[in-house]
């Protein structure tokens, strides 16, 4: 009878987790700069219509 093998659940080759968080990240500093953008966006909207008052 033969032992069981190990699998281990981390494989040197592995980079999934990697490539995860840098999405995670690309994705959080590009809700940073839409939400900057919007806000000057409303700015100018607002600014716009006092103006016209």
């Amino acid at each position: 009878m033969q032992g069981s093998t190990l699998i281990l659940p981390l494989d040197a080759a592995y980079t999934a987790h990697r490539d995860a968080l840098k999405r995670q990240q690309e994705t959080q500093a590009w809700l940073e700069r839409r939400e900057r953008e919007l806000a000057k966006v409303s700015e100018l909207a607002a600014s716009g219509t006092q103006s016209r008052q």
